[in-house]
């Protein structure tokens, strides 16, 4: 299929599910005037904005703007007029030159654009276009909160975080904003309380080069104040690199042992192989310090582990090769690290048992199309680290910040949710594992279950 028929599919399912809730129906209210039809409405409600004329031309100063210059600054009350506003601010982004710098500093609530579904439907689509233009965002916050109808949990936007157009930074201080953003040398937006206005909010967006250098200046402040970035590039070997310490640490291991986890992944990997086997993989010995965290302490499913999510067609076919390529192990070691089939038939054994002996553990078997379409793999320890990569293995990060850790909750929770119910059929998984390990193969078409070309990892992907 093609892109854009998956973006057809993603927001038809978006739609249906608010008209479903009742709620389609007044948001498309203001669209439908004059005999305006259904359809049209519906397009009007995700694409056309009615933005004011902001100048294209930027300046940081008014230095160059000889007697005079005309300034716009557009005030919006309410959270819904805050929600119009940062729609109205990617749409202005994308009347300028390709490549802009937005900065938000959301520094006292992010409820303002969280659990909001119709919301998070409009901002994505529009923020796609964003990205496909260079446009790279950094969003400073003080807080996680629920990530529910935000677009902070989809796949899309932890993707976009790995790429580097995302980047998410934690602030600990005091802060007497309410949240401030800019595109440096064009545009800047605040948010304030008011007791008279509606919702007790004051959205103000301005271009004059005044406010845009004051605001750019302040969230540049924030962010030098943030607590430390994630740890990019984390899945590669330390040799030289002064952050060896902090990247793999040993401290954090008993912490991360009584988190919850859950994984993402085409193999059965980090959760489930041992440390020892990784060394026996590695080639390395017991006595190098290695992210320890990231492998089982026993033989075994641990008592933790919550759900896996894995590749139908990789499991399958490691099971009947002798040796698989590793790409996280691989990059962990900036070297070709292969899995042995007798070690692959031990991980798969170890799932199937885990399955019997856990109703708290729970598999997926995704068809390599709709795994494809993930965009990332990853393990989260609820509340507590994750560890993601690209399926590219072009970029990889590691964060302990809740902010970051949340997002990845959500993130398998919300496509667990979506998978086919044949994937999460945890007796025809338990099924096929054991023809896999009895060398039974069943036909791909029994395993698929749904058409995998169909499926889509939901409307914010």
């Amino acid at each position: 299929m093609t892109a854009h028929s998956d973006a057809a599919l993603e927001l038809a399912s978006a739609l249906v599910k608010l008209d479903k809730r009742g709620e389609l129906d007044p948001l498309l209210e203001p669209y439908r005037l004059d005999g305006t039809g259904h359809e049209e409405a519906m397009w009007l409600y995700l694409v056309d904005s009615a933005i004011p004329s902001l100048p294209s031309e930027g300046s940081d100063t008014v230095g160059g703007q000889g007697d005079e210059f005309l300034s716009q600054q557009y005030v919006l009350l309410g959270r819904r007029g805050f929600q119009k506003g940062a729609l109205l601010m990617l749409d202005y982004v994308d009347r300028l030159p390709d490549s802009q710098e937005v900065i938000v500093c959301a520094l006292h609530s992010t409820e303002l654009w969280h659990n909001d579904l119709s919301f998070a439907l409009r901002f994505l689509r529009k923020l796609k276009r964003a990205v496909a233009r260079g446009v790279r965002f950094t969003v400073v916050e003080t807080h996680a909160d629920s990530m529910q109808g935000s677009p902070h949990f989809s796949a899309f936007w932890l993707a976009q975080n790995l790429k580097g157009v995302f980047r998410g930074r934690v602030f600990h201080g005091d802060a007497p904003e309410y949240f401030v953003g800019t595109i440096p040398g064009y545009w800047s937006g605040r948010v304030e309380p008011d007791p008279d206005a509606k919702d007790g909010l004051v959205s103000t967006f301005s271009t004059d080069p005044r406010n845009v250098n004051r605001d750019t200046n302040l969230c540049r402040q924030y962010l030098s104040q943030c607590a430390p970035p994630s740890q990019y590039g984390f899945l590669r070997a330390p040799e030289g690199n002064s952050e060896y310490p902090q990247r793999w640490s040993a401290s954090l291991d008993a912490s991360f042992a009584a988190c919850a986890y859950s994984s993402i992944s085409r193999l059965p990997l980090f959760g489930v192989m041992t440390a020892d086997e990784f060394s026996q993989v590695s080639g390395i010995n017991s006595g190098v310090p290695i992210p320890r965290f990231l492998f089982s302490s026993e033989a075994k499913i641990p008592t933790n582990a919550r759900r896996l999510i894995l590749c139908s067609d990789a499991v399958h076919e490691a099971l009947t090769t002798s040796a698989t390529l590793s790409p996280p192990l691989s990059s962990l070691l900036c070297k070709e690290t292969w899995i042995p089939r007798w070690m692959i038939r031990d991980l798969v054994r170890r799932v199937l048992i885990g399955l019997s002996d856990s109703a708290d553990f729970q598999v997926a078997l995704v068809p390599k199309r709709a795994f494809s379409r993930m965009q990332i793999e990853f393990i989260t320890w609820r509340g507590c680290g994750a560890v993601g990569w690209l399926q590219d293995h072009s970029e990889s990060l590691f964060d302990t910040e809740p902010t970051v850790v949340v997002s990845f909750d959500q993130a398998c929770d919300y496509l667990w949710e979506k998978l086919s119910a044949s994937w999460k059929d945890q007796a025809k998984v338990r099924s096929t594992l054991a023809g896999w390990l009895n060398a039974e193969h069943p036909r791909q078409s029994e395993l698929e279950g749904a058409a995998a070309g169909d499926w889509s990892p939901g409307h914010l992907m």
